[in-house]
């Protein structure tokens, strides 16, 4: 449970993060137009869903990677991990 509370915190940090620097940098052109209003809107919900999805597929990968990762001093993969082959003959 402690996992999922910290993952779910930092998805929420890097979109924030992540929203604020698309808006900070100024994609958007200076409004020419009536519509303008209605296209910036968009880009404003679509901004927020890019960050939020970016951030809910980086946030579990990168903190899987540090948190779960191999213990110094093991060299062999956990014993249900290991795969045994057993040929059989088909037919005897």
């Amino acid at each position: 449970m402690r996992h999922f509370v910290i993952v779910g915190i930092l998805v929420i940090l890097l979109s924030f993060l992540a929203y604020f620097g698309l808006t900070a940098s100024r994609l958007m052109p200076i409004e020419a137009s009536a519509q303008s209003l209605i296209v910036d809107q968009m880009w404003n919900w679509d901004a927020m869903a890019m960050s939020f999805l970016l951030a809910l597929i980086l946030v579990p990968l990168f903190y899987s990677l540090i948190v779960f990762r191999r213990k110094k001093g093991t060299l062999s993969m956990p014993s249900i991990w290991k795969v045994t082959l057993r040929w059989k003959s088909v037919g005897r």
